[in-house]
């Protein structure tokens, strides 16, 4: 089992991202909400967390606050972009103006 397959993520709306913790370590993706639009920013995982999946496990837990939320998603992070790549599941969350060739 994966560190990751344990981690719980949440919106730390304070500091506009989604965070996880997990062995010590902090874990999370930047945001910008605006009206109807969240753009995901920024992935950052720590060095010793890496390998484990929690890009895209943030990435699972944004798209699933933005379903929730009837939010559109405007992808800037390459780390979301190719987690949606391999879920196409999330892309009518997509905002029509983002495409995920521009992401990477």
């Amino acid at each position: 089992m994966k560190p990751s397959d344990h981690a719980h993520a949440w919106d730390n709306f304070g500091e506009s991202r989604f965070e996880t913790e997990i062995l010590g370590h902090s874990a999370y993706l930047k945001y910008h909400k605006e009206d109807s639009i969240i753009s995901l920013l920024h992935t950052e995982v720590p060095e010793e967390l890496r390998g484990y999946g929690l890009a895209n496990s943030l990435s699972r837990f944004a798209l699933e606050y933005a379903r929730a939320a009837g939010l559109k998603v405007r992808i800037i992070c390459p780390a979301v972009g190719r987690f949606l790549r391999k879920h196409l599941e999330y892309a009518d969350l997509i905002e029509r103006a983002t495409s995920l060739d521009a992401v990477d």
